[in-house]
C-alpha cells in the first residue's frame, strides 16, 4: 500500500480538502480532538498535506489541542443564551507554559491562512469549545518569540455576547494581528436575554483597540477591512482612522457605526485602489472641519476608481456636496441611508440631481433607505422619480417612504426600466395608503422587464378590476415573463386568493413566492372588518395554489401543442398596457378601448356564472 508521501500533490490536496473543517458541515468530527490527533500522530502525512488540513479553521480551539496533554485541561459548563441552554467545553492550562509548549503550537500555526470564527450554535460542541482568558493573557505573554498566526491572511470574526455570564470576553483578538492579513471582517454582537441589543462590554473595545493598534503597524497588505457593531460601538474613531492612513492597497472598507476623522476620510478619496466604501458620516463629528474638508476635496480628484459607496448621513445637502466630489465614472451602486430634518426638499434634490453627476450613466443600483421613527412617512410622487428614468438602474430600493404608486406610474417605470431586476417600493410599516396597483396593473412588467426578478409593491386584489374576461388580456402563451422569483405585495388587500393565484401563475409562471407583510395579529383592519392575520392568512393561500396554477397552465400548453391546435394568441400588448392603465385612472376610456377593439364583452358576474 502506497504511503501518503509518494501521492501526487494533486491527490494529497484534494484528499485533505475534505478533511478541512468548515467543508464537513454535519460531520461529529469536525475539527475535533480527533482530527488533531490524526494531524499530530500520523508519520505518513506530507509537509502538503498538513498545509492543507490546517489551512482554513473554524476556530483557535483545535490548535490548542495540539500542545502537551498534560498542559490543558477540559471542562463542562452549562451556558445560558438566547437560544436556551447549551454545554460549552471550557479549555485551560493546567501548569505554566514553557517555551517548548509553544513551539507544539506553532507548528501548525504557521500553516493556518484562514480564520473564519463564527460563534454560533451550529458547530458541534468541541468547535464551540472556549479558553479562559488566562489561557489568552499567557499566550500573549510569549509572542514575542513569534507571532501565534504568522501566516494569516484572512480573518472573518463573528462573535455575539449573548449570555449575562459570558467569561471568554473577546477572546483571541488580540493575538490574531498578523503581519500578512489581507482580508478583515469583524461583527459584534450583544445581546439580552430577550433579544434586545445591550451595550458592548468594555472588554470588547480594548480588544479591538489593541487589535487595530498592532494591525495599524503592518498594514500594507490589507486590502478589506470591515467592521460592525450591534450595540453602542467603543471609541475607535482614532485607532480606525489612524489604519486607514497607513494602507496602501485598501480595495473595500465598512463601517457604519464609528466616524473617521478628517484625515482618515481625506486618505481614503485619494485611495486609488478604493472600490467599495462604506462609512458615516455625522455632523456633529466635523462641526469646524467640514469646510476645510471639502475645500482639500475640490482641490484633487477624489474617489477615482470607486465602484460601490454607501454613506450614513444625517444631514442631505452635505451628502450631495460629498457625491458631487466623486471624479470615478465607474461607480455602479449607490446607497444612502437618510436622518435629520428637511428630508423631502433634499430627496427631491437629490433625486434631479442624480442624472447629471459623472457616473450617473454608469450607476446600476440605487437605494434609500430612512430609519424607523414615530413620525408620518414621507411620501415620493411620480414627479420626484421622472429624473430617475434617465438612468438604467438595475436594482432600485426606497425604504422607510410612502410611494405614490399607481397603475400609470408602474407602466412608465418598465418603459424607463427595461433592465430591471430588483424592484422594492413597498411601504416600511402599514399605512392606511391610497396608493395602490392593481393585479393588471402587473402586465407592464411582463411585457417590458424580462429581467425582473424580485418585485415589492403595494397591490390591490380586492377588486378584479376586470370588467372584461380575462382570456384575452393575460398573456400568451410564450409571453409570460419567466424571471420573476419573489412577490411582495406589502400590505395590499385580498379577497379572493385563488383567481390572484391564478393570474399571477399567468403572468409569472416562474414565481415561487408571494410574500406579503401583514402579521398574524388582529390589530390591523382590512376590508369588511377583515383583521390583519386574515390578510396575511388569504395572501399565504395565494402562495400555495401559485405552484398549481403555474403547473396546469404548463400542462394546457403542452396539450394544445400535443393535440396540434393553435396556441391561442393574446391581444395587441400596447392596447393591452394601455386598457390596464386606464382601468384605474379612467374606466370609461378603458371601456370605450375595449369596445372599439372588438374583442372583449362585459365579464359576467360571480352570480350568473354560477
Amino acid at each position: 500500500m502506497p504511503s501518503l508521501l509518494s501521492l501526487p500533490a494533486s491527490v494529497i490536496v484534494k484528499t485533505f480538502s475534505c478533511l478541512l473543517p468548515q467543508k464537513a458541515i454535519l460531520a461529529k468530527e469536525r475539527g475535533s480532538p480527533g482530527l488533531v490527533a490524526l494531524a499530530t500522530t500520523c508519520q505518513q502525512l506530507s509537509e502538503l498535506a498538513l498545509d492543507v488540513l490546517w489551512r482554513d479553521l473554524p476556530s483557535v480551539i483545535p490548535l490548542l489541542l495540539t500542545m502537551p496533554p498534560d498542559l490543558i485541561a477540559t471542562s463542562t459548563v452549562q451556558c445560558k443564551t438566547v437560544h436556551g441552554d447549551r454545554e460549552v467545553q471550557v479549555l485551560s492550562f493546567r501548569r505554566a507554559l514553557v517555551p517548548a509548549d509553544y513551539a507544539c503550537l506553532m507548528k501548525y500555526a504557521v500553516r493556518v491562512k484562514s480564520l473564519d470564527y463564527y460563534h454560533v450554535s451550529k458547530y458541534p460542541p468541541h468547535v464551540r469549545a472556549r479558553a479562559t482568558p488566562d489561557v489568552w493573557h499567557t499566550l500573549q505573554g510569549l509572542r514575542p518569540m513569534a507571532e501565534f498566526l504568522p501566516n494569516l491572511q484572512k480573518l472573518t470574526w463573528v462573535w455575539t455576547m449573548n449570555t449575562v455570564d459570558e467569561q471568554e470576553g473577546p477572546g483571541p483578538l488580540a493575538l490574531l494581528a498578523s503581519p500578512k492579513l489581507q482580508d478583515v471582517q469583524m461583527v459584534y454582537t450583544s445581546l439580552a436575554e430577550d433579544g434586545t441589543y445591550l451595550p458592548l462590554p468594555a472588554s470588547i473595545g480594548e480588544a479591538c483597540t489593541d487589535f487595530l493598534s498592532r494591525l495599524s503597524c503592518n498594514p500594507q497588505n490589507v486590502h478589506t477591512f470591515k467592521i460592525n457593531f450591534f450595540g453602542h460601538a467603543p471609541p475607535l474613531r482614532p485607532n480606525l482612522s489612524s489604519l486607514v492612513t497607513k494602507t496602501h492597497s485598501l480595495t473595500s472598507f465598512f463601517c457604519q457605526d464609528v466616524p473617521l476623522t478628517p484625515e482618515g476620510f481625506l486618505r481614503l478619496t485619494q485611495c486609488s485602489s478604493l472600490q467599495s466604501f462604506t462609512t458615516l458620516i455625522w455632523t456633529e463629528d466635523w462641526t469646524e472641519d467640514w469646510k476645510a474638508v471639502l475645500q482639500q476635496l475640490r482641490a484633487q480628484p477624489c474617489f477615482p476608481v470607486l465602484r460601490d459607496l454607501e454613506l450614513l448621513v444625517n444631514d442631505i445637502d452635505l451628502c450631495i456636496s460629498m457625491i458631487d466630489l466623486i471624479c470615478s465614472r465607474e461607480l455602479e451602486s449607490l446607497s444612502l441611508f437618510l436622518s435629520g430634518s428637511q428630508l423631502v426638499t433634499g430627496i427631491t434634490k437629490c433625486f434631479a440631481t442624480l442624472p447629471k453627476w459623472s457616473f450617473a450613466p454608469q450607476l446600476r443600483e440605487l437605494a434609500l433607505t430612512l430609519p424607523p421613527s414615530s413620525q408620518p412617512l414621507w411620501t415620493i410622487y411620480a414627479a420626484d422619480l421622472f429624473p430617475l428614468f434617465d438612468l438604467d438602474l438595475h436594482h432600485l430600493s426606497l425604504w422607510g417612504f410612502k410611494v405614490a404608486i399607481s397603475n400609470e406610474l408602474v407602466r412608465k417605470m418598465s418603459e424607463a426600466w427595461p433592465n430591471i431586476i430588483t424592484l422594492k417600493l413597498s411601504d416600511c410599516r402599514y399605512t392606511k395608503s391610497p396608493y395602490k396597483v392593481t393585479l393588471p396593473g402587473l402586465l407592464p412588467f411582463v411585457y417590458n422587464c424580462p429581467r425582473l426578478k424580485e418585485l415589492h409593491l403595494e397591490v390591490d386584489a380586492t377588486t378584479l378590476a376586470f370588467p372584461h374576461p380575462i382570456p384575452e388580456i393575460r398573456p400568451g402563451f410564450g409571453w409570460e415573463q419567466r424571471a420573476l422569483c419573489e412577490l411582495h405585495p406589502g400590505y395590499g388587500l385580498i379577497s379572493d386568493p385563488y383567481f390572484v393565484a391564478g393570474y399571477i401563475a399567468d403572468c409569472f409562471p416562474m414565481c415561487w413566492g408571494v410574500i406579503s407583510s401583514w402579521p398574524g395579529s388582529a390589530d390591523l383592519s382590512g376590508p369588511d372588518g377583515t383583521t390583519g392575520g386574515t390578510q396575511g392568512a388569504l395572501w399565504d393561500t395565494a402562495w400555495v395554489y401559485l405552484r398549481y396554477f403555474a403547473r396546469v397552465r404548463a400542462q394546457e400548453r403542452h396539450g394544445t401543442v400535443a393535440a396540434g391546435l393553435k396556441v391561442r394568441e393574446p391581444a395587441d400588448p400596447k392596447v393591452v398596457l394601455q386598457y390596464v392603465e386606464m382601468l384605474q385612472s379612467n374606466p370609461a376610456e378603458a371601456a370605450r378601448i375595449a369596445s372599439a377593439h372588438g374583442l372583449w364583452a362585459p365579464r359576467a358576474s360571480v352570480s350568473e356564472r354560477l
